[in-house]
């Protein structure tokens, strides 16, 4: 499978609605990147701090050297949009999922699949209206 082409067009969950959920329950959402750090574990292990977002809320998870995203994961910009696949978890009672898949979605991809408006924050008034006052 590509790394950018192909994903789910169910449902999409949201932060919010992942947070509601028990441990263990699977879930396949897109998400912003908001920031993507390199780290080393003390046993000298690389592993990834990935923070992701959507108008929901933020959460930040790792990816571990032996996963096999894990070299996608140090390619990832703020911004981008990326799609994954996971079980919900709690790591000191903040949620912190557990990934299974990691995946680059191109923004023609993001609006396809109609996630974009749940991902960003818009504004209520017309943008149209308001540039002509």
């Amino acid at each position: 499978m590509s790394s950018a082409t192909h994903f789910s067009t169910a449902p999409f969950a949201s932060i919010y609605s992942l947070r509601q959920q028990p441990p263990g329950t699977p879930f396949e959402g897109i998400f912003v990147v908001q920031r993507c750090s390199s780290k080393t574990a003390r046993t000298g292990s690389p592993f990834l701090m990935l923070e992701l977002r959507d108008r929901s809320g933020h959460f930040t998870t790792m990816v571990f050297g032996d996963a096999p995203f894990f070299d996608l994961g140090r390619s990832l910009k703020e911004g981008d949009f990326v799609t994954l696949q996971g079980t919900c978890a709690f790591y000191q009672e903040k949620f912190s999922p557990e990934l299974q898949h990691l995946q680059l979605v191109a923004l023609d991809q993001v609006e396809a699949s109609g996630a974009l408006q749940n991902l960003v924050a818009a504004s209520p008034e017309n943008l149209q209206v308001l540039q002509q006052t």
